[in-house]
């Protein structure tokens, strides 16, 4: 490899960092007719070598315009001889770089020719390396979901409660709990999740959307009274009074996300996003396959389309090839649904994508 100097400037000059000026070095120039002559060091840059023959940095473009050799002026290199003359009344200014057998060389570019592969574009087809997750959200029956108590009061003067404030949760057995207990703090989002071709699946309540807001740990459980005091020790959004509580959930999985393997297809039927705006990577989802369909944690999918996203309001077309656009893994399951997260992802998915664990 050919070592060369990446010279540190740009057209603006706005916040770029330059060499000190102090390292370009010119010699006596009291006798113009006599050429000067400035070897190219480590640390030199057009800027500094324009502001020491021209007492203007600003002049770096003149400098670069003499000097037809200088292909780009981000790259000069040392041991390159600059012939400058200042010139005079009569005669103009003259700087050209001079090439000496020792100086750096820049080989032509080499390019090798090979062949195309023939297949499915399928980018995420790799295994990602051990990531943690975020599981910030589940969906359940109501019916189905432990509520232990409700975050109903806190000595703080505010309304939205984060790490290290102090809370009040008032339970129905105070008795059942210790100091040192870890609870999660939990809100609901929807009353009620379908799918949405809901025409064609007669079974398409998959029950209400839940947030994991935080979690907090009991530290005073008072004699009188129904409230026991906790402190919030994390949070993946803010703790309001009314958020409810329930037992200690496994929010944080650490996976490694393999290639998928398989034949099952399955739908996005909601986003943990409340906006349902824009889902990239590390975002949860939730499709309409669940255990009862052999799905289980650890499962992943490609995210697939079979359209032109230019046409406004254009269908999905099964004939189409399909386009992949991301990935996702299973890190929940229940009977008919699961919950997956994004690992990766070319753009913002949506309800009604669909999942396919076979690209053809």
């Amino acid at each position: 490899m050919i070592a060369l100097l990446s010279i540190v400037c740009a057209l603006s000059f706005g916040t770029s960092a330059y060499a000190d000026p102090g390292m370009v070095e010119v010699t006596d120039q009291s006798d113009t007719s006599k050429q000067n002559v400035h070897i190219i060091a480590p640390g030199d840059t057009l800027w500094d070598i324009a502001k020491a023959f021209y007492k203007s940095s600003d002049q770096w473009p003149t400098l670069w315009s003499f000097n037809e050799s200088i292909t780009n002026p981000h790259w000069i290199y040392p041991g390159n001889r600059i012939v400058f003359s200042l010139g005079t009344d009569l005669d103009l200014p003259q700087v050209d770089l001079v090439d000496d057998a020792n100086n750096y060389v820049v080989t032509d570019p080499t390019f090798e020719k090979t062949n195309g592969s023939c297949g499915p574009d399928v980018s995420f087809d790799f295994i990602q390396a051990l990531g943690m997750f975020t599981i910030n959200g589940f969906m359940k029956h109501p019916e189905q979901v432990n509520v232990l108590g409700v975050v109903e009061k806190s000595p703080h003067n505010h309304s939205m409660l984060s790490e290290h404030d102090l809370i009040y949760i008032k339970v129905e057995n105070k008795e059942d709990y210790m100091c040192g207990d870890v609870l999660t703090v939990f809100r609901k989002l929807k009353n009620k999740v379908r799918h949405p071709e809901s025409s064609i699946f007669s079974n398409s309540n998959y029950g209400a959307l839940y947030s994991v807001q935080g979690e907090v740990v009991i530290v005073h459980t008072p004699e009188v009274g129904d409230y026991v005091t906790a402190e919030i020790r994390e949070s993946w959004g803010e703790i309001e009074r009314g958020d409810l509580v329930g037992p200690q959930r496994d929010v944080i999985i650490q996976r490694e996300v393999m290639i998928p393997t398989g034949s099952t297809q399955a739908t996005v039927i909601e986003l943990m996003s409340e906006e349902h705006s824009l889902n990239t990577n590390r975002h949860l989802m939730f499709i309409d396959k669940g255990s009862q369909d052999n799905i289980k944690e650890g499962d992943t999918f490609y995210v697939v389309r079979r359209k032109d996203e230019f046409i406004r309001n254009n269908q999905e077309d099964s004939l189409l090839p399909a386009s992949v656009i991301g990935r996702v893994m299973v890190v929940s399951v229940e009977e008919n649904s699961a919950t997956v997260v994004i690992t990766d992802s070319k753009q913002s998915i949506s309800i009604g994508d669909q999942l396919s664990q076979k690209v053809d």
